[in-house]
């Protein structure tokens, strides 16, 4: 036999960049928005390290930032939430490789909430997903399935929401009206 020499060269994986996914820019008075940090390494590779970084608001009386979900390090995100007019600086931070984004707050007032799905017809003892989503005065839509306020007309159906997601189980025959309200908006 014949010895085989290999050179293995071995390269510590370090971070060389954060993002944010999505990239914020703006939010309405009033609203929410759940943002990740994404780490980019020099192998290439990328993950979320939301829980892993330091999260800093210039302004926290702007845009304030609630940690979600940390305990579950690859769903974890942050909330921003647009408390009052301006803008401010949102950085995510690890050693010396950071990230920033302006972020600011629009006088947008929210017009009106659709459902999606719109019209279904489900069968007995089947879920469906519903989302809520805000149309502002300045053209803008953005989902509001955590923020709103879920009804039912009837008791056919069963509305749960776990974790931001809306559940709702059609647990008898009938019919029911499902709505979404925001501030006295729907």
């Amino acid at each position: 036999s014949i010895p085989i020499a290999v050179n293995l060269s071995l390269e510590e994986v370090k971070l060389v960049s954060i993002d944010f996914d999505p990239y914020p820019t703006f939010g309405p008075l009033g609203t929410k928005a759940k943002i990740k940090a994404i780490g980019t390494y020099n192998d290439t590779s990328k993950r979320n390290i939301t829980s892993e970084v330091n999260w800093e608001s210039s302004a926290r009386e702007v845009i304030s930032i609630t940690e979600v979900g940390f305990d579950q390090k690859d769903s974890s995100e942050v909330e921003l939430e647009f408390v009052s007019l301006g803008a401010s600086n949102i950085k995510a931070q690890q050693g010396d490789v950071s990230f920033m984004a302006t972020v600011s707050t629009s006088s947008a007032e929210l017009q009106s909430i659709d459902i999606d799905p719109i019209d279904l017809n489900v069968a007995l003892g089947s879920q469906v997903n519903f989302k809520a989503f805000g149309n502002y005065t300045d053209g803008t839509t953005i989902e509001l399935t955590p923020q709103v306020e879920w009804g039912s007309t009837s008791s056919a159906a069963n509305i749960s929401i776990n974790e931001g997601k809306v559940t709702i189980e059609a647990s008898l025959v009938g019919e029911a009206e499902i709505s979404a309200e925001l501030r006295g908006v729907r």
